[in-house]
């Protein structure tokens, strides 16, 4: 039986979605800057460098209805807060 394609990591998904929301950036600049920045990579649990683009531009947009609108995602309270969180465990 055939499932489709498998789902990418949630943990690439999601840092992601707050790394774009922290620079204000559009799926596809997001996902381009990631392959060029390996702080980004790191942030999002890669232990190597990538060469290779994580996702298509599209997968956001997918993930993000997935987990709810982009609308209810960018006005969260809570997201600056996790943000904070984990910046203060480092």
């Amino acid at each position: 039986m055939d499932f489709g394609r498998p789902a990418r990591p949630i943990r690439l998904m999601v840092s992601l979605v707050i790394l774009k929301q922290l620079d204000y950036l559009s799926d596809e600049s997001i996902v381009s800057k990631w392959v060029e920045n390996p702080y980004y990579q790191y942030f999002s649990g890669e232990t190597h460098f990538q060469w290779t683009m994580p996702c298509d531009p599209s997968d956001l947009v997918h993930f993000r209805n997935r987990i709810g609108s982009g609308r209810q995602l960018n006005q969260s309270s809570h997201m600056p807060n996790m943000i904070i969180a984990w910046q203060g465990t480092s």
